[in-house]
């Protein structure tokens, strides 16, 4: 049988998890935002004058590398956001017909 101290700390693990996951998301479409041409300016004021930090998943004042994309993409069929994958595979397309 358990006992309740078999639980300790476990609330707070999964809080912990559960923020690292929202800031994961929060990074992905971020990045998908840069990607498609928004205002980087913009997004890091707007989140400034709430409090917030802007995160992403490859530095957003360069182009991101293919196998950045590659793994948005695959993080995006994770939570079967379809038609970000679609775009993302296009530019990689033509960024590799471009090399």
């Amino acid at each position: 049988m358990y006992e309740l101290e078999d639980f300790a700390g476990l609330e707070s693990k999964l809080s912990k998890f559960i923020e690292n996951q929202d800031l994961m998301h929060t990074a992905y479409i971020n990045s998908y935002r840069i990607i498609k041409g928004d205002d980087i300016e913009k997004m890091l004021k707007a989140d400034y004058h709430k409090g917030f930090i802007t995160p992403f998943v490859f530095d957003p004042w360069t182009e991101p590398e293919i196998s950045i994309m590659e793994k948005m993409i695959l993080y995006f069929i994770s939570i079967d956001y379809f038609e970000e994958c679609g775009v993302l595979k296009k530019l990689i397309e033509l960024r590799k017909l471009k090399d």
